[in-house]
């Protein structure tokens, strides 16, 4: 009833300008100094010149914007760019999937938006070079992947590994669920493999509560409910949901068989983009397609992911 009261109000463009109002004062109350890695891209910053060799697009996108503004400028103008992911919630007519998702939507900008900038200015960028693909402006869409890949390769490969089929325009089907499984695993052994070279200070094993609550049950969940008939999941989702699906099965089969020992945290950052940032654009994006069963699953996630995400950063 609130919301119709709101619709009957305002026109579609007041409601966009009422969410990223509401989306600035959340950032306003939430933006301190004490936030994790606020003072290591402030160090970067002040002197890019010094970490040109850890990521030389990142670095020479600094160079040329600390000329005319000063941090908290940088801070906001990524903020900024996150939430036009996210304006057309907007659009979502129910006031029960309205509020969750506005609020879905602020953990992710404080992740991604205020804590993990690079990764954010990558999926922002990647979600560019997407749009332009998607829409037939091949050419357009190639300096977008390019800058994407240079910024944060981990993020730039994930996503890709999210949307790769419809990149590439490939039929669903349960030989191509296989695949997509046995893609991920690949990927996730990767990453455990190159987590060694981050040192022994970062070694950490996989929360036993995050991969019960976070991966294993929703999905064992999901399976049932949809009576592990892949054929009828595959008619009835989209791209990041099937994303999501193989990551999860390919963590469970690589947790239970004892990887993982110590690149834990790697996993997770890989985790959190496609349960996080991709799973909400979605769900969003396509929430009048969404089966009840889509639904329970990524809204679980999504808020299990987010729990996590809160109890590490401020408990």
């Amino acid at each position: 009833m609130l919301l119709r009261l709101i619709n009957s109000l305002f026109s579609k463009q007041q409601h966009t300008f009422l969410l990223l109002c509401f989306l600035l004062i959340f950032r306003f109350i939430f933006e301190t100094e004490k936030l994790p890695d606020y003072e290591a891209y402030f160090q970067i910053y002040s002197n890019p010149a010094l970490y040109r060799e850890w990521n030389l697009i990142f670095t020479t996108f600094i160079e040329g914007f600390k000329f005319l503004f000063p941090y908290e400028i940088f801070r906001f103008t990524i903020f900024i760019f996150g939430t036009i992911l996210y304006l057309k919630l907007s659009l979502i007519q129910t006031w029960k999937e309205l509020v969750p998702l506005f609020l879905l939507s602020c953990i992710i900008l404080l992740e991604f938006y205020m804590i993990r900038l690079r990764a954010g200015m990558c999926i922002t960028i990647f979600y560019f070079f997407y749009f332009c693909f998607m829409r037939q402006l091949k050419i357009i869409s190639l300096p977008f992947a390019l800058t994407s890949f240079c910024l944060h390769p981990a993020t730039f490969l994930t996503l890709s590994l999210v949307y790769w089929p419809k990149i590439l325009n490939i039929t669903l089907n349960k030989a191509f669920i296989f695949f997509n499984i046995c893609l991920w695993v690949c990927a996730l052994l990767i990453v455990d493999f190159v987590s060694v070279e981050r040192g022994e200070h970062l070694y950490s094993v996989i929360n036993p509560y995050r991969f019960l609550v976070l991966m294993f049950i929703p999905t064992l969940f999901f399976l049932i409910i949809s009576k592990f008939d892949l054929g009828e999941i595959l008619n009835k989702t989209h791209t990041e949901f099937i994303g999501l699906l193989s990551l999860n099965i390919a963590l469970i089969g690589l947790y239970l068989a004892g990887v993982f020992e110590t690149s834990g945290e790697a996993i997770i950052r890989v985790y959190s983009i496609v349960a996080g940032p991709a799973l909400l654009f979605s769900i969003i994006l396509n929430n009048d397609k969404c089966s009840t069963s889509y639904k329970i699953l990524a809204f679980s996630t999504l808020s299990i992911n987010s729990l996590f995400f809160i109890r590490t950063v401020y408990l």
